[in-house]
């Protein structure tokens, strides 16, 4: 994924080009030329150096963090990934900005700490001003994607985000981009920005909603593991009705907007259909889960693991 790309990455307030997340993308993504400069703590300078350095360097792709991402909502013509973008900065309660701050990462300046004035706020409400100029268009719809998580207790700006962009996806993570949040959030968004670029067909599988559901609609015994797993090579999609439907967003990221309520399995164009009833009528490859050789997830992974993605 991604190789031989680049990706630029913009960090939050207080933060560095040095964290601890820019080390966990290059750990995950090494064939990926990883750009991560040192943000000024002026907005518009950061806003200006990001600039720069896209147009300096093309990056395939730009990921932005809480005050990063606001940043990168601005880089139109790039395919965007912000992070619980902070597009409120400038409007947050004052007492909590204004005054002297720590670096949580080491600059490359040495430098250790920075103070928070009023112009610097106003800056904040300046740059913020220039959001969502261009969200009308639709490259920029789908260029554009913003992930949330819903245990963030610093940023709330999913429904703003969400009034000017449709890819607004939730995700089980706090406000920081921890190892989980960039493996099982992050990482997939990646994964299908790089597919789109490279025009990369996978193959379809359909999942009946009985096969990730037990009788009380929660996730079956190793399902969302399944489901991660098997999206790295498969475009996956769940078929179900009602409000069973609702309950699937235990899967996250892998089976956020992929949901599909059909009448007929003889309506569906793929690949492979893995249900509790058998469909004669399926286009493709119709697979009879929970009974052998598909009684559990651990056989059905043993199964495609050996299709090697086909």
């Amino acid at each position: 994924m991604l190789e031989n790309k680049t990706l630029l990455y913009a960090h939050g307030f207080a933060s560095s080009g040095q964290s601890g997340t820019v080390e966990r993308l290059r750990k995950l993504l090494p064939a990926t030329r990883i750009l991560a400069p040192d943000l000024p703590v002026s907005a518009c300078e950061a806003l200006t150096l990001l600039q720069a350095i896209a147009e300096k360097e093309h990056p395939d792709v730009i990921v932005g963090s809480s005050m990063g991402g606001m940043l990168v909502e601005q880089l139109k013509g790039y395919d965007r990934v912000l992070v619980n973008p902070a597009f409120e900065m400038g409007s947050a309660n004052k007492s909590t900005l204004l005054g002297r701050h720590e670096f949580r990462a080491p600059r490359k300046d040495g430098a250790t700490e920075f103070r928070i004035t009023k112009p610097i706020i106003e800056e904040f409400q300046t740059v913020a001003s220039g959001n969502f100029l261009h969200a009308s268009e639709e490259e920029e719809q789908q260029r554009v994607f913003g992930l949330f998580g819903v245990h963030d207790d610093l940023v709330h700006t999913q429904p703003l985000f969400a009034q000017h962009y449709r890819q607004a996806i939730p995700f089980d993570g706090g406000h920081f981009l921890n190892d989980s949040a960039i493996a099982h959030a992050l990482i997939p968004v990646l994964r299908w920005i790089d597919n789109r670029q490279e025009q990369r067909q996978l193959p379809v599988l359909y999942l009946g909603i009985d096969t990730l559901l037990d009788a009380h609609d929660k996730p079956r015994s190793s399902a969302v593991k399944a489901v991660e797993m098997l999206s790295e090579h498969y475009d996956i999609y769940a078929l179900g009705a009602g409000e069973r439907l609702m309950s699937l967003t235990a899967f996250g990221v892998p089976l956020w907007n992929r949901w599909i309520q059909v009448p007929r399995r003889s309506l569906l164009l793929g690949d492979y259909l893995l249900d509790t009833t058998k469909d004669e009528a399926f286009f493709g490859t119709s697979l009879l889960f929970g009974e052998p050789p598909f009684k559990t997830w651990e056989d059905a992974l043993i199964y495609f693991d050996r299709l090697g993605g086909q």
